[in-house]
């Protein structure tokens, strides 16, 4: 009898879901990385993808759920002065790098005709 009450109180092991499959975006609330949670269902991926290239080669990674939670693309980014990223409480540094790199794509974008480069570079 004893070895059936040990049987029956072991736990029989759990089948979890797979993963989500290859480039489908995270329900909210329910995304092991918390980041995730965070992307606007108005952003597409590709939107989401310049936007966060761009703050990554600044180095400014961190800033993006910011800029997400504003629903801000690249192209609204491109837009924005010294003082709108003020208002958006973010510091003086952050400001300056990304006022200099939008100033540089703008340059770049305008010297070698949009159609001709792609919208990842700087």
């Amino acid at each position: 009898a004893s070895a059936k009450s040990a049987q029956s109180s072991r736990s029989l092991p759990v089948k979890l879901p797979p993963p989500p499959a290859k480039g489908m975006m995270p329900t909210p609330g329910k995304s092991a990385n918390p980041q995730d949670d965070a992307i606007s269902p108005d952003m597409d991926e590709a939107e989401l993808g310049a936007m966060a290239a761009f703050l990554h080669m600044l180095e400014l990674d961190d800033h993006l759920s910011l800029l997400e939670e504003e629903q801000m693309d690249l192209d609204s980014l491109m837009l924005c002065s010294d003082l709108d990223l003020k208002d958006l409480d973010m510091g003086l540094g952050p400001r300056r790098k990304i006022l200099a790199a939008v100033q540089k794509r703008k340059t770049t974008l305008n010297s070698s005709g949009r159609g001709m480069l792609r919208d990842s570079q700087v």
